[in-house]
């Protein structure tokens, strides 16, 4: 007998519910979806036991009403398909199906957390699927913003990286750097204590050695990276900043993975933030950064990338309005960058003050001046004069009562 006759289950089954369950795929180009619908039903009446063949049917059935957008019913089919993952193949299969379907992100949602709750049940079965499966349901929650679920997941992900007495299991230290790829997330778009935990994640991330049975997997390096990246730029650490995002957009790049643009675009940033220079400029000139010289070349186009170039342009003329317009367009979704562009706003309104100030022949200038000049409220006006004399030392004092910045000589 051939080998592939042999190990090919598929071809050797010519049971009743194997033969009606072939005959009804190989009309799915020709019969309408309300009767593949029923036939792919009576596959499963055939024989309600049979799992290898109930489970495909309802595979099937799932996919058609996918199509069809009848997504109840699909989640329906979901319900019943999962109850038939009764071996390896099933839960493999499940994986790859999942993978496969065009959803919108709440959908997906549901049909990942599904799925992870049939796997439950037999965990110590399907660990490898579990996980696999558990892991993409975080990215999909991510996706949605939804990060209390997360925490509750990462409970379970991290003890499937440990032995039985609770110590790490050599064996899933690539597993292990993808757990705390998630936690880092997590970490990076809650900021919840940010600083103390972030610094050791990160630490012990990094000092996980690669597995050197498997490939390198660049896409959860780069993860880990980026979020050090946010992590810097949160601490203000600008140069260690773009040190990280260097190396994320390294290992990207690597995995084919678009992130790097984003990657990219925050070492801009992070280069904009620590340096007067302008960072296109810096970055082209830096010979030992030369790979992110020719990057920024092939990607000077990009949409992304001129948008924050329309930002970095705006910073440097003092173009209140439109520095903000394109760095809240560009970059205003993300969490810590966001947080770093009221840095920069303020960065930018204080020089502006600096500029009024400097060449001011008067006793006094209004705060109302002042604050229509920069496009804030006379209240935030006085603020940034406050910081602006507190920080840089200038002869001014602010008079609210009178609404006055007034010259000390």
């Amino acid at each position: 007998m051939p080998d592939d006759i042999y190990f090919s289950e598929e071809l050797v089954d010519n049971s009743p519910i194997a033969v009606k369950y072939h005959d009804t795929k190989d009309s799915l180009e020709t019969k309408p979806d309300d009767v593949l619908l029923l036939e792919f039903a009576n596959v499963v009446s055939i024989d309600p036991q049979n799992a290898k063949w109930c489970f495909k049917a309802y595979r099937q059935m799932v996919k058609i009403y996918c199509r069809l957008g009848e997504y109840e019913k699909m989640m329906d089919a979901s319900r019943k398909m999962l109850k038939y993952i009764k071996g390896k193949y099933q839960g493999d299969s499940v994986y790859r199906f999942l993978q496969s379907l065009h959803l919108d992100l709440n959908r997906l949602q549901k049909l990942y957390e599904i799925t992870v709750e049939a796997l439950e049940e037999n965990k110590n079965q399907y660990m490898t699927v579990w996980f696999r499966t558990s892991l993409e349901l975080c990215n999909v929650l991510f996706e949605n913003r939804q990060y209390t679920p997360i925490s509750k997941i990462l409970n379970g992900l991290h003890k499937y990286c440990q032995k039985e007495d609770g110590t790490s299991d050599e064996d899933k230290t690539r597993d292990l750097r993808k757990v705390y790829a998630v936690e880092f997330q997590l970490y990076t778009e809650t900021d919840d204590n940010i600083n103390q935990k972030m610094q050791e994640l990160y630490r012990k991330a990094l000092a996980i050695k690669p597995d050197a049975r498997v490939h390198i997997d660049h896409k959860t390096i780069g993860l880990l990276h980026e979020c050090g990246g946010k992590m810097y730029m949160a601490e203000r650490q600008w140069t260690e900043a773009s040190v990280a995002f260097r190396a994320a957009f390294t290992n990207y790049c690597k995995d084919n993975n678009q992130r790097y643009i984003k990657c990219l675009k925050f070492d801009l940033l992070a280069s904009m933030m620590g340096s007067n220079l302008a960072p296109f400029d810096t970055l082209i000139s830096e010979g030992k950064w030369s790979e992110f010289g020719l990057a920024l070349g092939i990607c000077a186009n990009h949409p992304e990338i001129l948008a924050l170039k329309a930002s970095i342009d705006a910073y440097q003329n003092q173009d209140f309005e439109e520095f903000e317009r394109a760095l809240k367009s560009n970059l205003e979704h993300d969490t810590i960058i966001s947080r770093c562009m009221q840095d920069m706003l303020q960065k930018m309104r204080t020089q502006a003050i600096l500029n009024l100030l400097e060449p001011c022949t008067t006793k006094k200038i209004g705060i109302s001046f002042i604050s229509t000049k920069l496009g804030v409220t006379e209240d935030e006006a006085m603020e940034l004069l406050r910081l602006l004399i507190l920080n840089n030392g200038v002869h001014w004092l602010v008079d609210e009562v009178e609404g006055y910045v007034v010259r000390v000589d």
